[in-house]
């Protein structure tokens, strides 16, 4: 089966080797032009510049609240790399949050559990959408 699959790969392949190909020219993208975006990002989604490793455990909910406004205001215009970028962002976020929830109220962290919700929930809805 697989001898089938490849074939006609290769056949294209061959037929298109030696032909001159127009590719659009590929950006580099280094680690620190990769970092600053991610930044960016972060900054534009949080309304902030902060450093989410040390970001203290009451300042959390209202991160996720700022970063959930911001996707309900934007989320119609965003292409495949805005979500993408947003959710590394959430991750972060998830990630500083899993390391001090237990020194939130119980009412916060269901707060930020539904927000979580909410952005999966919008993200879904996009797919549903195409």
């Amino acid at each position: 089966m697989k001898t089938f699959l490849l074939l006609p790969l290769l056949v294209l392949g061959t037929a298109l080797h030696g032909q001159a190909q127009t590719k659009p020219a590929a950006t580099a993208t280094t680690p620190a032009s990769t970092a600053q975006h991610d930044e960016d990002v972060q900054k534009h989604l949080l309304s902030e510049n902060i450093d989410l490793s040390k970001a203290r455990a009451d300042e959390l909910p209202d991160l996720f609240e700022r970063f959930i406004s911001t996707t309900r205001e934007e989320r119609r215009g965003w292409t495949y790399r805005n979500w993408s970028d947003a959710d590394r962002v959430l991750a972060r976020l998830t990630a500083r949050y899993q390391q001090v929830h237990s020194e939130l109220p119980m009412e916060e962290r269901v707060r930020i559990r539904a927000f979580q919700a909410e952005f999966r929930t919008l993200k879904g809805i996009r797919k549903v959408g195409e």
